[in-house]
């Protein structure tokens, strides 16, 4: 059961993450920054490799 919630958790984050981008506001402002989908995907990877890792640590994946 931890491995399935383990599991779980690391694909809720880039699923919260993404579709919050896939609502498709007007006026969000990073919208007119060039970078800000690459820095989304970078900070979205980091932290799911981040989490991985402790869940890792922790004997539940």
């Amino acid at each position: 059961m931890q491995k399935l919630a383990g599991w779980g958790a690391l694909l809720a984050l880039p699923t919260v993450v993404f579709s919050l981008y896939g609502m498709n506001f007007v006026n969000m402002p990073e919208l007119k920054w060039p970078w800000a989908y690459p820095a989304l995907l970078l900070l979205t990877g980091t932290a799911v490799l981040v989490l991985y890792r402790r869940l890792k640590q922790r004997g539940w994946i």
